[in-house]
Protein backbone atom coordinates (compact mmCIF):
# COMPACT_ATOMS: atom_id res chain seq x y z
CA UNK A 1 0.00 0.00 0.00
CA UNK A 2 1.16 3.34 -1.09
CA UNK A 3 1.15 5.47 2.35
CA UNK A 4 2.47 8.96 0.43
CA UNK A 5 -0.03 11.76 0.27
CA UNK A 6 -0.08 13.18 -2.70
CA UNK A 7 -1.04 16.88 -3.01
CA UNK A 8 -1.98 17.51 -6.83
CA UNK A 9 1.16 18.71 -8.49
CA UNK A 10 1.67 21.21 -11.07
CA UNK A 11 -1.44 22.75 -13.00
CA UNK A 12 -2.11 20.71 -16.45
CA UNK A 13 -1.14 24.22 -17.74
CA UNK A 14 2.40 23.82 -15.91
CA UNK A 15 2.24 20.44 -17.02
CA UNK A 16 2.09 21.33 -20.96
CA UNK A 17 4.94 24.12 -20.63
CA UNK A 18 7.03 21.82 -18.64
CA UNK A 19 8.06 24.78 -16.47
CA UNK A 20 6.90 27.12 -13.97
CA UNK A 21 6.49 31.00 -14.59
CA UNK A 22 10.10 31.55 -13.29
CA UNK A 23 11.14 29.26 -15.82
CA UNK A 24 12.29 26.58 -13.73
CA UNK A 25 11.62 23.08 -14.89
CA UNK A 26 8.77 20.86 -13.28
CA UNK A 27 11.17 18.30 -12.95
CA UNK A 28 13.86 19.92 -10.60
CA UNK A 29 10.99 19.92 -8.06
CA UNK A 30 9.18 17.43 -6.01
CA UNK A 31 5.44 16.53 -6.01
CA UNK A 32 4.88 18.76 -3.01
CA UNK A 33 6.71 21.92 -3.92
CA UNK A 34 5.46 21.61 -7.36
CA UNK A 35 1.48 21.76 -5.85
CA UNK A 36 3.02 24.59 -3.58
CA UNK A 37 4.56 26.73 -6.66
CA UNK A 38 1.47 25.80 -8.74
CA UNK A 39 -0.56 27.42 -6.52
CA UNK A 40 1.66 30.37 -5.38
CA UNK A 41 2.15 31.25 -9.82
CA UNK A 42 -1.76 31.32 -10.05
CA UNK A 43 -2.28 33.56 -6.82
CA UNK A 44 0.63 36.16 -8.08
CA UNK A 45 -1.23 35.95 -11.80
CA UNK A 46 -4.76 36.72 -10.08
CA UNK A 47 -3.16 39.66 -8.04
CA UNK A 48 -1.55 41.07 -11.15
CA UNK A 49 -4.59 41.14 -13.12
CA UNK A 50 -6.97 43.93 -12.95
CA UNK A 51 -10.72 43.20 -12.91
CA UNK A 52 -12.40 43.88 -16.49
CA UNK A 53 -8.95 42.86 -18.58
CA UNK A 54 -10.83 39.63 -19.53
CA UNK A 55 -14.25 39.95 -21.17
CA UNK A 56 -15.92 36.64 -20.30
CA UNK A 57 -14.54 37.25 -16.74
CA UNK A 58 -15.20 40.86 -15.94
CA UNK A 59 -14.45 40.24 -11.72
CA UNK A 60 -11.10 38.26 -12.44
CA UNK A 61 -8.38 39.86 -11.13
CA UNK A 62 -8.75 42.62 -8.44
CA UNK A 63 -9.50 46.65 -8.68
CA UNK A 64 -7.74 49.15 -10.33
CA UNK A 65 -4.92 49.99 -7.65
CA UNK A 66 -4.77 53.28 -8.59
CA UNK A 67 -8.07 53.99 -6.52
CA UNK A 68 -6.78 51.87 -3.52
CA UNK A 69 -3.71 53.85 -3.46
CA UNK A 70 -5.34 57.44 -3.75
CA UNK A 71 -7.66 56.12 -0.81
CA UNK A 72 -5.28 54.55 1.70
CA UNK A 73 -5.15 54.17 4.95
CA UNK A 74 -9.16 53.38 4.66
CA UNK A 75 -8.98 51.44 1.27
CA UNK A 76 -6.71 48.74 2.98
CA UNK A 77 -9.29 47.06 4.43
CA UNK A 78 -11.31 46.71 0.89
CA UNK A 79 -8.38 45.96 -0.68
CA UNK A 80 -7.90 42.59 1.60
CA UNK A 81 -11.95 42.01 0.91
CA UNK A 82 -11.02 42.15 -2.93
CA UNK A 83 -8.36 39.11 -2.57
CA UNK A 84 -10.03 36.81 -0.24
CA UNK A 85 -13.00 36.69 -2.50
CA UNK A 86 -11.19 37.15 -5.89
CA UNK A 87 -8.41 33.97 -4.90
CA UNK A 88 -10.76 31.74 -3.07
CA UNK A 89 -13.26 32.28 -6.18
CA UNK A 90 -10.19 31.68 -8.57
CA UNK A 91 -8.15 29.66 -7.11
CA UNK A 92 -9.69 25.91 -6.40
CA UNK A 93 -7.03 24.27 -4.25
CA UNK A 94 -7.76 27.20 -2.08
CA UNK A 95 -10.60 25.79 0.66
CA UNK A 96 -9.45 29.13 3.36
CA UNK A 97 -7.62 32.32 3.65
CA UNK A 98 -7.16 34.72 5.71
CA UNK A 99 -5.36 37.72 5.39
CA UNK A 100 -3.73 40.23 7.86
CA UNK A 101 -2.18 43.94 6.46
CA UNK A 102 1.08 44.28 7.51
CA UNK A 103 3.07 46.92 8.73
CA UNK A 104 4.90 49.12 6.47
CA UNK A 105 8.36 48.21 5.86
CA UNK A 106 8.76 51.17 3.19
CA UNK A 107 5.59 53.87 2.71
CA UNK A 108 5.16 53.03 -0.93
CA UNK A 109 4.62 49.17 -0.28
CA UNK A 110 1.17 48.01 0.91
CA UNK A 111 1.68 44.58 2.49
CA UNK A 112 -0.33 41.55 3.18
CA UNK A 113 0.49 38.03 4.69
CA UNK A 114 -1.98 35.57 3.12
CA UNK A 115 -2.17 32.42 5.30
CA UNK A 116 -3.70 30.06 2.77
CA UNK A 117 -5.55 26.88 3.96
CA UNK A 118 -4.75 24.62 0.84
CA UNK A 119 -7.20 21.87 0.31
CA UNK A 120 -5.19 18.88 -0.67
CA UNK A 121 -1.67 19.91 1.59
CA UNK A 122 -2.53 22.45 4.04
CA UNK A 123 -1.20 25.57 5.57
CA UNK A 124 1.23 27.73 3.69
CA UNK A 125 2.28 31.61 4.16
CA UNK A 126 2.50 34.11 1.75
CA UNK A 127 3.74 37.63 1.56
CA UNK A 128 2.35 40.12 -0.73
CA UNK A 129 3.39 43.23 -1.86
CA UNK A 130 1.70 45.93 -3.93
CA UNK A 131 4.29 48.45 -5.23
CA UNK A 132 3.54 51.93 -6.77
CA UNK A 133 4.13 50.76 -9.90
CA UNK A 134 0.75 48.60 -9.58
CA UNK A 135 2.89 44.79 -9.47
CA UNK A 136 2.49 42.47 -7.03
CA UNK A 137 5.11 40.30 -5.58
CA UNK A 138 4.48 37.51 -3.76
CA UNK A 139 7.09 35.42 -1.62
CA UNK A 140 6.65 31.85 0.33
CA UNK A 141 6.62 32.61 4.37
CA UNK A 142 6.47 29.17 4.75
CA UNK A 143 4.59 26.07 4.73
CA UNK A 144 2.72 23.87 7.73
CA UNK A 145 4.45 20.89 6.12
CA UNK A 146 8.18 21.47 5.13
CA UNK A 147 8.44 19.15 1.61
CA UNK A 148 8.69 22.20 -0.21
CA UNK A 149 12.34 23.94 -0.41
CA UNK A 150 12.49 25.14 3.41
CA UNK A 151 13.97 29.04 3.51
CA UNK A 152 12.68 32.41 5.15
CA UNK A 153 11.92 34.93 2.46
CA UNK A 154 11.94 38.83 2.66
CA UNK A 155 10.37 41.21 0.51
CA UNK A 156 13.29 42.08 -0.88
CA UNK A 157 13.77 38.32 -2.44
CA UNK A 158 12.20 37.17 -5.36
CA UNK A 159 10.52 34.27 -6.94
CA UNK A 160 12.98 33.53 -9.07
CA UNK A 161 15.58 32.67 -6.08
CA UNK A 162 13.91 29.30 -5.85
CA UNK A 163 16.42 26.17 -5.57
CA UNK A 164 15.37 23.63 -7.48
CA UNK A 165 16.36 19.83 -5.96
CA UNK A 166 19.48 18.11 -6.72
CA UNK A 167 19.38 15.45 -9.31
Amino acid sequence: MNTRQRHGGPSLYEKLLGNFQDGSSLHAWDENSQHLFSVMDNIRVILNSRQGAIKHLPDYGLPDLAMIYHHLPASAHLLRQHIASTLLRYEPRLAHIDIQLLANAQDDVLGYELICHLKQSGLVRFGSYFTPDHAVRLQLLGAAEQKAPARQATPQQSLANRTPRST
